[in-house]
């Protein structure tokens, strides 16, 4: 698949930015109802993607009315963006290696490669070992670009995650908020992300961290 006409990346850029508005803050309803777990990291973090809002915005949708996403599609890429926060976010407080297989185009693969600067801010690589991890996910929503006649062209998915790991009376505060975006190639994949990585320990050493790549 490829997404380098001009016409399709003004799309794409008006849909971040409707994208963005769309996923906003998190609700405290929606946060009361993210999967979360507080656990030693010598046990299983069992957070697990769930799917909030759906919407579909584009060519042949009338202005003012909300389109759901299919709930077949809807499903695939849940199911996508769960895999994503396994490997990338759950997988290395619990010291497992992170493995993008079959998840990313080449083109985001290489931006996420081993110590490349992106990598630090969609993934929990490097942290702090915790005898404790507290963890949250919110519920994500999707919203999907059409250009007509019933085909996706492309989702953006949120990403709101926060987890508190404590070690040795160290404490440090993570969170990941923003969004992945998903295109149908042999599979969903990503194919781009606006991502900002909060890490705060209590002192003045927080740091924040944003990445952007748009196809």
């Amino acid at each position: 698949m490829r997404f380098h006409t001009t016409q399709f990346s003004r799309a794409v850029a008006v849909f971040l930015v409707f994208g963005a508005c769309s996923s906003g803050p998190t609700s405290e309803s929606e946060k009361s109802n993210a999967s979360n777990s507080s656990t030693s990291t010598e046990q299983p973090v069992e957070l697990v993607a769930t799917l909030g809002r759906t919407s579909v915005h584009g060519t042949g949708i009338e202005p003012g009315t909300r389109a759901k996403l299919d709930k077949a599609i809807a499903a695939k890429v849940i199911a996508v963006v769960d895999q994503f926060v396994q490997t990338s976010l759950v997988g290395p407080l619990e010291g497992r290696p992170v493995d993008f297989d079959g998840l990313l185009t080449p083109d985001v693969a290489t931006r996420l490669a081993t110590g490349k600067p992106d990598r630090s801010v969609l993934t929990t690589e490097g942290i702090i070992s915790a005898s404790r991890v507290h963890a949250e996910l919110a519920k994500v929503r999707l919203v999907a670009l059409t250009e007509g006649l019933g085909s996706i062209s492309l989702i953006s998915a949120s990403i709101d995650f926060d987890a508190t790991l404590t070690s040795d009376g160290t404490q440090l505060t993570v969170q990941h908020v923003g969004e992945i975006l998903l295109a149908e190639d042999s599979g969903w994949k990503i194919v781009g992300y606006e991502m900002t990585v909060t890490r705060d320990d209590g002192s003045s050493a927080t740091s924040e961290t944003s990445a952007v790549v748009t196809p």
